[in-house]
């Protein structure tokens, strides 16, 4: 089973999220929704989309960390499961993911621009929000086999 914690943040912008992320060198691997934020400066880009639309008050950012069962022998590599859950829960928002390692169990970080770069629609999450993403995680843990809650 997969567990998903939900975080934001409401104050600075996305550096505070790049660094804790890259802090000691503990991230295994990295995937962007484009091209232009694979660079190293996709926090500065996710910052010019909100700004670019007036929205850069309240949530900067979402912040979802998956922890998958150690038992379905999940590796960093096996990543798929929060690329899908952002493709399909977040479709056209900026995201990264980079997966650690770091504390003995791999785990996903997925940081989420609360605004889209298309249209400036700004993502709004509430409790209901939340448990269908954690409901959709489940669903996609057993697509691939993983554990999943019933």
């Amino acid at each position: 089973m997969a567990m998903l914690k939900t975080l934001a943040r409401k104050f600075g912008g996305c550096k505070q999220i790049k660094d804790y992320l890259a802090r000691n060198g503990r991230a295994v691997t990295f995937r962007s929704s484009s091209i232009e934020l694979d660079g190293g400066d996709w926090d500065e880009l996710m910052n010019e989309t909100r700004q670019m639309f007036g929205k850069d008050k309240g949530r900067k950012y979402y912040h979802f960390v998956i922890s998958p069962d150690p038992e379905d022998g999940w590796m960093p590599e096996r990543r798929y499961a929060g690329i899908r859950l952002v493709c399909e829960r977040y479709s056209g928002y900026q995201w990264v993911i980079e997966t650690h390692i770091d504390n003995g169990i791999p785990h996903a970080h997925i940081v989420v621009n609360s605004v889209n770069p298309v249209d400036g629609r700004k993502i709004h999450l509430d409790d209901d929000d939340v448990q269908a993403d954690a409901m959709e995680l489940q669903r996609i843990c057993r697509d691939y086999g993983y554990t999943a809650f019933d």
